[in-house]
């Protein structure tokens, strides 16, 4: 019966402990650290960070953030380019719904940009 016991005991232990690494892993947000005019979107996604610049911008142009290209992207972000377009599209979205609190604000994906308007 001890034996039971504790193979229960550390079978649940074990399965809290994967719990919370997967957790880690799958747990992406964007946070902005702002410096007057510019500054820096950070995307945590488990225990990895990844910083991309950002400047306010002018006219309907709300604000750019800048993303390494194609050839960069892995070296930069530690992410690999299969995983680029998700990253992008998911980075783009998030900080509108941060950032962009007006109505009918729109964002444009460039090679080397994220581009967020208001219209």
């Amino acid at each position: 019966m001890i034996k039971i016991s504790i193979f229960w005991s550390v079978l649940k232990s074990y399965i809290i402990q994967k719990q919370k690494e997967v957790y880690a892993q799958t747990n992406k947000n964007i946070t902005f650290q702002n410096n007057g005019r510019s500054g820096y979107a950070i995307l945590k996604d488990g225990n990895k960070k990844t910083r991309f610049y950002t400047e306010v911008g002018g006219g309907d142009c709300i604000f750019y953030m800048v993303i390494p290209s194609a050839e960069l992207w892995e070296s930069q972000t530690g992410y690999t380019t299969a995983e680029k377009d998700e990253i992008v599209r998911y980075i783009a979205d998030e900080s509108l719904k941060i950032q962009a609190k007006t109505q009918g604000c729109y964002y444009k994906i460039e090679e080397t940009n994220i581009v967020f308007y208001q219209k």
